[in-house]
């Protein structure tokens, strides 16, 4: 990405809803005292005080006590759980919310 590229980002409609869909899943789990960590490019954009480019999906961190509270919390946002990949300790959602 050039200078100029990472100086005149603009987001783009499919970008503004996974921000979108990201704010709601902190808003609603700080108003259910969950803690989390963003981490991957949002974790950096956040770094950065800005948004650096579109992302195709965003990553959290939680505590391993909070996973049934967290499935909860995704399923009642329109979130699905499938499993990929070899590592079972890694948990994947899909939003199937329009």
């Amino acid at each position: 990405m050039s200078q100029a590229e990472w100086d005149v980002y603009v987001l783009s409609l499919q970008q503004k809803n996974q921000v979108d869909a990201l704010i709601s899943l902190i808003q609603q789990g700080h108003e259910r005292e969950l803690l989390f960590s963003v981490v991957g490019g949002y974790g950096l954009d956040a770094l950065y005080g800005r948004l650096t480019r579109d992302h195709h999906d965003f990553d959290i961190v939680i505590k391993a006590v909070d996973e049934a509270n967290y499935k909860q919390l995704l399923v009642e946002l329109g979130y699905r759980h499938f499993q990929s990949g070899a590592n079972p300790d890694v948990k994947r959602f899909i939003n199937l919310s329009p």
